[in-house]
C-alpha cells in the first residue's frame, strides 16, 4: 500500500511538472502570433519550393507535409489540454479567493446594517431623552413663576406684619 502512495505521489509530482511545462509552451511558444507566422511561412515556403521543384522532397500533394502537420496537431492537443488544465486550475482558485472576499465583504455588511440599527435605536433614545429634558426646563420655568410670585406675595406680606408690627409698638 505505501508502494501505491509513492507512486501516486510520483505521478502527481511529475504531472504538475509537465503541465506547468505545457502550460510555459502554449503561453510562450504555440499560442504567439509570431509563431503562427513562422510555421505559416515554413509552411507556404515549403509548397512554393516543393512545388518549383527546388527542392524535390514532397511532390504537389503535399503528403510529407500533411504527415508533418498532423503529427504537430497530435502533439499539441496533449499540451493545450496540460496547459488548460493548469489554467482552469488557477482560475478556480482566482474564483475562491473571489468568493471568500465576498463572504467576508457580505459579513461586513451585516455589521454595518447592525451597527446602523443600533445608531437608529440610540438616536431615538436620545430624542425621547431631549423631549423629556425640555418638559423639565418648561416645568421649571413655571416653578420659577409660581415661586416668583410666592416671593412677591411673601414679601408684600413681610412688609404688611412689619406695619402692624410697628402700630404696636407705637401703640
Amino acid at each position: 500500500m505505501d508502494y501505491l502512495r509513492r507512486l501516486l505521489r510520483w505521478y502527481l509530482r511529475i504531472r504538475r511538472r509537465w503541465d506547468l511545462v505545457a502550460l510555459f509552451v502554449v503561453q510562450n511558444v504555440i499560442g504567439t502570433p509570431e509563431f503562427l507566422f513562422v510555421w505559416t511561412g515554413a509552411s507556404i515556403a515549403w509548397m512554393v519550393l516543393n512545388r518549383m521543384g527546388i527542392i524535390k522532397v514532397d511532390p504537389s500533394p503535399f503528403f510529407l507535409l500533411n504527415i508533418v502537420m498532423s503529427e504537430w496537431a497530435t502533439f499539441n492537443m496533449p499540451v493545450l489540454t496540460m496547459s488548460d488544465r493548469v489554467i482552469s486550475a488557477k482560475a478556480d482558485a482566482a474564483l475562491a479567493k473571489i468568493e471568500e472576499q465576498n463572504g467576508h465583504i457580505q459579513t461586513l455588511q451585516e455589521q454595518v446594517l447592525a451597527n446602523q440599527a443600533l445608531i437608529r435605536q440610540q438616536n431615538q433614545t436620545i430624542v425621547e431623552g431631549q423631549a423629556t429634558i425640555v418638559q423639565l426646563v418648561e416645568g421649571m420655568r413655571d416653578l420659577y413663576g409660581i415661586l416668583k410670585l410666592m416671593v412677591q406675595n411673601v414679601d408684600g406680606d413681610i412688609e404688611s406684619l412689619i406695619g402692624i408690627v410697628r402700630d404696636k409698638q407705637g401703640e
